[in-house]
């Protein structure tokens, strides 16, 4: 084990289909993707989990009538995110977001693009 790799189990699951590139070492899962880490769950129409980097990253797909579908939901320790795409590195706990809205208490936070940090 080197120190790159994941220190814990990666619960995953995937409506549609999961894809293992073992060369790259990667996970593409389509389709109401779920992926749990260490309490930190994310949910979107796609997610790329990438075992070398210890990052996944969850966007949407567009639908035939050009709809966003399954937009990236982000749920770390109670505080929620919702984004049109979202890359989380779990060794550094940041994150670069586009198009981000945040309920944090009673307030609603939106943004083009934002970082998050440890």
């Amino acid at each position: 084990m080197n120190d790159t790799d994941f220190e814990s189990i990666i619960t995953y699951s995937a409506r549609d289909s999961i894809y293992s590139d073992l060369r790259k070492q990667q996970v593409h899962l389509y389709g109401d993707a779920k992926l749990n880490y260490e309490g930190v769950d994310m949910s979107a129409d796609y997610l790329l989990i990438d075992l070398e980097k210890n990052e996944v990253l969850a966007t949407f797909t567009v639908d035939s009538l050009g709809r966003r579908v399954g937009k990236p939901l982000f749920i770390d320790n109670g505080d929620t995110l919702k984004a049109a795409s979202i890359r989380y590195n779990f060794d550094t706990k940041k994150g670069y977001i586009q198009e981000a809205a945040i309920k944090q208490d009673e307030y609603y936070l939106t943004m083009e693009k934002a970082k998050r940090h440890a």
